[in-house]
């Protein structure tokens, strides 16, 4: 399953194998995969760093709950939370939420990320996480859930724990998929909640659209299985194309590089800006076993700037997304249907005069 890359591009390390497996056993759980990867003894303007959740919920809604760490062109470190919850209604919050850096801690041993009152922290290794935005402080709007990893934890690329030389940024895949259980808090009324969640890690060394043009990124499960695919345009020209498929019990698809192919879609209007972006995206692989994964567009969850640059507003979209899987070993095949995000991220979203990029 093991494909590489020829040409790397910028930060990618090269030749680029598949994925780096974390966590296979359970005296194994490398809780520093997903913990705070950059130094604070030496955070740099311009470096990043966030640990990202989102889930289906058995009452129909969905979310979203993202910590971050940002060091800006002064060297000002900048935390703050971004929220998305939603009802099959329609959205009832979107936002991002900034706090001091005083009122922000990030460990380097294990994942715990608190910022303000809200917070992520594992109580296992890679197994298990405890995710917590708090109404009281958001305006009545919050959640408080646990979630348990079902899906084997990897990585796009090697990672070893060392720094990547030159400009980078890099994602671990902690939590594929995992069960949710916990509450979730609208407008001052708390609900049980079960459901299916997701959790990874992003990081970097340089503002995003230094290295990037733009990328689509979705995850989902149908079925047993859980999907994870993306593509990333680099300013250079090239392309990084990586998808897993995997069910709790074996890794059926793991592959990146020229062996993955990518097709968008179905354009639609961005809503704020007007400008035409995908969205559907289609992602195959294939070697003794392959299998194709479509992730359709069917509603826009969010939309917002995401940060800028002196010449462009970075637009961030995320659709609910239905997700179709299907998968050929031999003469087997195995299709399945289910419910998925998926983003589209534009560092030329549009110029900062408002024109499209």
């Amino acid at each position: 399953m093991t494909q590489q890359t020829s040409q790397t591009p910028p930060g990618v390390p090269g030749p680029l194998p598949s994925f780096t497996f974390f966590g296979r056993s359970d005296d194994d759980p490398q809780s520093w995969a997903d913990a705070l990867r950059l130094n604070p003894d030496g955070f740099r303007p311009g470096q990043f760093e966030w640990w990202y959740t989102d889930g289906h919920l058995s009452n129909g809604m969905t979310f979203v709950a993202s910590y971050h760490l940002e060091i800006d062109a002064e060297g000002v470190v900048r935390p703050y939370v971004t929220i998305n919850l939603a009802t099959p209604d329609g959205v009832v919050q979107d936002e991002k939420v900034r706090f001091d850096a005083s009122e922000a801690t990030f460990d380097r041993e294990i994942c715990h990320a608190r910022v303000g009152p809200h917070f992520i922290r594992s109580h296992d290794g890679l197994k298990h996480y405890e995710i917590f935005v708090d109404p009281g402080a958001n305006g009545g709007n919050g959640l408080h859930l646990h979630l348990e990893r079902a899906v084997q934890s990897y990585a796009p690329g090697p990672d070893d724990g060392t720094e990547p030389p030159g400009p980078y940024f890099r994602w671990v895949c902690a939590v594929p998929s995992g069960t949710l259980r916990g509450t979730i808090t609208i407008g001052g009324v708390e609900h049980e909640v079960i459901g299916s969640g997701y959790h990874d890690h992003n990081w970097g060394n340089v503002p995003m659209g230094v290295l990037v043009r733009d990328w689509h990124w979705a995850r989902g499960s149908a079925g047993e299985y859980t999907a994870v695919a993306a593509s990333v345009r680099f300013n250079n020209g090239m392309t990084l194309n990586n998808v897993f498929v995997a069910s709790p019990a074996a890794v059926a698809i793991a592959e990146a590089g020229p062996g993955v192919g990518f097709r968008a879609s179905g354009p639609v209007a961005q809503p704020d800006t007007g400008k035409r972006i995908e969205g559907e995206a289609h992602f195959s692989a294939g070697d003794e076993t392959s299998g194709t994964v479509r992730f359709s567009g069917e509603k826009v969850m969010s939309s917002f700037i995401f940060d800028r640059d002196p010449q462009f507003n970075w637009w961030y979209t995320r659709f609910d997304a239905a997700l179709e899987i299907e998968i050929r070993h031999g003469d087997d095949l195995v299709r399945r249907s289910g419910r998925a995000i998926l983003e589209h991220m534009d560092f030329r979203g549009e110029t900062r005069h408002g024109e499209g990029g």
